[in-house]
């Protein structure tokens, strides 16, 4: 049989989709207003992650007060429709107001409020199997997030243990039951391979340039490698109380491939490197009023997962920094619509292959209360402080205080 025959019968033999089906569309999100106080120089007025080296050359007065709506977000969830094997579709449209950040076109990110799409996927379940095709967020490696409403353009503890990312990706997620109230789950993806190894903008400061990433979204070297990122999960689930209990193991293998267009770090007479990241992550609600979480990573190329790492020339060879680090979070409730949040983590770069002034070692920490003051409404304060170690240059430090409302609407967040 003829492969293109053998492709038309196969398809013919896939169910058709139910005539009439309709998609049903629910609007949800929220306004969200937020004030950030800061002391010591951070490397964003709005949402810091880094605290800018104490040798940077700028204005003596380093504090900075900032109100913001960028924050606010907009989304709609899909739902309805069949798609092959009887499968349940759905999807969702998602989008912020965070876009011009970092963005050369922006002369004044915090005041250029633009739009920025989070999440857009299609997702087909039948059973315990789920496929997701689009942008979602990397689930199917270090999952997990703390909880911030200072914190929501870019998530908590950002360079400080905490990988995360929004990426297009093909993923299978499976649920596997078993006895007493144990799962299993697995999930498989592949994932869009870029790396953020494309040259950024610079600013200068009191005389000092320093580079400052740019959101710019052409092929980088993970995509010039011809094929996608990869990553896996598999978690161990306990339902008991009403309560989950998961521990799990993930990680992630990523290529990168350099050119004329995108050459390799100076001196490298190879072009391509290789990268791996394993990570672990647990969440343990001990009590209904109190749950422990948490996520530890270790390896290489962690670029394209908002972390620290970097390539470089290792006697003539692309390598990728060694990274580690990790966070952990105590949530405490002390009634059902008040919440209290102790976080910290930290990431550290080997020193290898790294310039004069970069940053080698970030630590953070915060501490916040959340008041749902009503199913639309929830306040909080939020205190934190940034730790950051540059090679050879002095450390940084710099204290914020942030105050957010957020007003919730459509229910899903």
């Amino acid at each position: 049989m003829k492969p293109r025959l053998a492709l038309l019968l196969a398809a013919a033999a896939l169910p058709a989709p139910a005539m009439g089906a309709s998609v049903e569309v629910h609007p949800y999100g929220f306004l969200m207003a937020n004030y950030a106080q800061a002391w010591g120089r951070a490397n964003a007025a709005d949402v810091p992650t880094q605290a800018v080296s104490g040798g940077v050359s700028a204005a003596s007065n380093q504090n900075t007060s900032l109100f913001t709506a960028r924050q606010s977000r907009i989304g709609l969830g899909l739902s309805g429709g069949k798609g092959p094997w009887d499968s349940d579709l759905s999807g969702v449209l998602e989008a912020d107001f965070f876009g011009p950040r970092n963005s050369g076109s922006s002369s004044s990110d915090a005041l250029a409020a633009a739009p920025r799409l989070r999440l857009a996927y299609i997702q087909a379940r039948r059973g315990d199997d789920v496929v997701v095709f689009g942008q979602d967020w990397i689930k199917a490696f270090a999952p997990l997030n703390p909880t911030s409403l200072a914190h929501t353009g870019t998530a908590p503890l950002s360079n400080s243990g905490n990988l995360w990312n929004r990426i297009p990706q093909l993923r299978w997620d499976r649920a596997w039951g078993l006895p007493r109230a144990w799962a299993i789950n697995t999930k498989l993806a592949l994932v869009r391979s870029f790396t953020g190894d494309e040259t950024g903008r610079t600013a200068t400061a009191g005389g000092t340039t320093f580079a400052v990433p740019a959101s710019l979204d052409t092929a980088g070297s993970g995509e010039f490698s011809g094929g996608p990122a990869y990553q896996a999960l598999v978690e161990l689930d306990k339902t008991a109380a009403g309560r989950h209990f998961v521990a799990g193991l993930s990680g992630q293998y990523l290529r990168e491939t350099f050119n004329a267009a995108l050459p390799p770090p100076g001196g490298a007479s190879n072009n391509q490197v290789a990268g791996w990241l394993v990570a672990a992550h647990f969440s343990l609600p001990f009590h209904p009023l109190f749950e422990l979480s948490g996520e530890a990573f270790y390896g290489h190329g962690n670029q394209n997962v908002n972390g620290l790492g970097s390539v470089y020339s290792d006697l003539g060879s692309v390598r990728q920094s060694q990274v580690r680090g990790g966070w952990a979070q105590a949530a405490a409730r002390a009634r059902p619509d008040l919440r209290f949040d102790v976080m910290a983590g930290f990431e550290d770069v080997d020193q290898t292959g790294l310039a004069v002034a970069s940053i080698y070692r970030n630590e953070a920490m915060a501490l916040n209360a959340i008041w749902d003051a009503s199913p639309e409404l929830a306040l909080s304060v939020e205190l934190g402080r940034i730790h950051s170690y540059y090679v050879a240059a002095l450390a940084g430090d710099s204290e914020n205080l942030g105050f957010a409302a957020q007003y919730k609407f459509g229910g899903k967040l």
